[in-house]
């Protein structure tokens, strides 16, 4: 899927990983950091009933280590829809995780010809903890289960009997259209802005806010234009991408989020990110863009741009560009036609 081939580019990135884990694990404390994270292979075997190999494929993996102990390995997952059978597909990924560390402990101990033919493995020989997080990019809230016993049919009059023994299984879910501001702000890294981004749908002044924030430097502009290209289905995003890559700048310091602008003003009223935005975000920001398109096009007409450039880029009719204009104070309309003079001039 492409959303998870994006998130995953952006989510390779260490220090992206380190943040979201701190975040939503350990409430903004930053344990975790980019240089104490080690990429793990995403393909993990193992033996089904019959002996026959199997594979389970994860979305991103990291092991966290300090100095030379390892002390957890973590996995990401990324969920544009909500999952009905979410909490046995985590089992399967932690059975996978912790089996793959049985199987080195047990060719290690055959190396020196050590065998635990009923033990399987020594009792001074322990395991790394494992520990999933799911981030969730859906415009609705998670509906799916949360723990195994969500998806368990269990008779009423069993229910106290049973549930005792039943060992459940909590996955930790990450909605990320509604994280608020207080949690938002935690983030350090590129992700902030993916973040507020799904905050602002929906929202044309919100959305101008996060675009024209003073010092919102993208640091990663390749993989964060990887994730909205993905998001929107919009394929300009990529282009975008080829002609920052020629500029070595942007590729070593980052890229002021403003540089995005002209793209998202264009795009805003094509039908290309309508058509492209998943399920609720298209919905979301084509809402929020026809709701603002009134102020955008204020706002390009106070940046100089012209009635007949706005049009081009918007493909709104140029008689209702022009009873915008009308409806703006008269002050601004001079200046306005004061910095078209001076441009046409020069």
């Amino acid at each position: 899927m492409g959303k998870d081939l994006a998130n995953k580019n952006l989510l390779n990135c260490t220090d992206v990983f380190a943040d979201i884990g701190n975040v939503n694990l350990f409430h903004g404390e930053e344990l975790l950091s980019a240089d104490g994270l080690e990429p793990q292979p995403t393909e993990l075997t193992y033996k089904d009933n019959f002996g026959t190999m199997r594979h389970h494929f994860l979305d991103t993996r990291m092991k966290a280590k300090e100095q030379d102990t390892d002390i957890a390995i973590f996995c990401i997952e990324n969920q544009s829809e909500a999952s009905n059978i979410m909490p046995v597909r985590d089992m399967g990924y932690l059975y996978s995780n912790y089996n793959e560390q049985i199987r080195k402990i047990r060719q290690i101990n055959e190396r020196s010809d050590i065998y635990y033919p009923i033990a399987g493995i020594g009792n001074g020989q322990k395991l790394t903890p494992v520990i999933t997080l799911i981030l969730y990019y859906g415009s609705k809230k998670w509906d799916g289960p949360e723990k195994l016993s969500d998806m368990l049919a269990i008779p009423e009059k069993w229910r106290d009997k049973l549930s005792p023994w039943i060992a459940d299984h909590p996955i930790r879910i990450i909605n990320l259209t509604d994280q608020d501001e207080s949690v938002r702000a935690k983030y350090k890294s590129d992700f902030r802005h993916v973040v507020d981004f799904f905050a602002c749908l929906g929202n044309s002044e919100k959305l101008w806010k996060y675009v024209h924030e003073e010092n919102r430097i993208v640091r990663h502009p390749e993989e964060y234009l990887d994730l909205m290209a993905a998001i929107s289905g919009e394929r300009r995003f990529a282009e975008m991408k080829d002609n920052i890559l020629k500029n070595t700048n942007a590729g070593k310091e980052g890229m002021k989020m403003d540089g995005f602008f002209d793209l998202l003003e264009k795009m805003a009223k094509e039908d290309g990110i309508k058509e492209g935005m998943a399920k609720g975000i298209s919905q979301g920001i084509s809402q929020g863009m026809s709701q603002g398109k009134q102020e955008i096009i204020n706002r390009m007409l106070g940046k100089g741009k012209s009635p007949e450039q706005i049009k081009e880029l918007t493909e709104e009719p140029l008689e209702y560009i022009y009873q915008v204009q009308e409806q703006m104070p008269q002050s601004v309309r001079q200046k306005i036609a004061y910095n078209l003079s001076v441009d046409q001039e020069i």
